[in-house]
């Protein structure tokens, strides 16, 4: 009785597998992107094109099914941004170039189980940007995690944010 219903369940974990495979990766693999990124950049976007396409039927990846992928929206990004920062650079960058970033976004109509997308990134944003250099331009080295939005946060005196001070 316990082996059949024991069998059951792992014909039923057996089915479901196939799903998990393609779920989204963890914050360590991401973490790994980053720490292995051959740049790591402060940047500021100085101009942005974007250009929205609709994926055509034959455009279809192997880990995308063919629903899924006839409500695709790919966002072409092109950003020219300047390097405020330097933390590792492979390609010799130093602050104040200015540099091409290309990259794409994939949306879809209904939900679909995968890595994290890309930002969308705006102008006159600050991000923290994990890049390679490859030929004349930046691609994105960290996947979905490639951008960080940096955010001044203000210094408020007089208050504790752990926990209420009773007088």
């Amino acid at each position: 009785m316990k082996f059949t219903k024991l069998l059951k369940i792992a014909g039923v974990l057996a089915l479901l597998f196939p799903v998990f495979l393609k779920a989204e990766l963890s914050p360590f693999a991401y973490q790994q992107y980053q720490d292995k990124s051959p740049e790591k950049l402060e940047i500021s976007i100085v101009a942005l094109k974007t250009k929205q396409t609709e994926a055509e039927p034959g455009e279809r990846r192997r880990t995308e099914p063919q629903e899924e992928m006839k409500k695709r929206i790919i966002t072409n990004i092109e950003a020219q941004a300047k390097v405020q920062k330097v933390f590792r650079t492979e390609s010799n960058l130093t602050e104040g170039q200015i540099i091409n970033i290309y990259y794409e976004i994939k949306e879809y109509a209904k939900s679909f189980f995968g890595p994290s997308q890309p930002k969308h990134i705006e102008t006159g944003k600050t991000y923290t940007a994990y890049l390679a250099f490859k030929d004349d331009f930046y691609v994105l080295s960290a996947r979905g995690m490639s951008f960080a939005k940096i955010e001044e946060k203000p210094v408020e005196t007089g208050t504790c944010f752990n926990h209420d001070i009773e007088e």
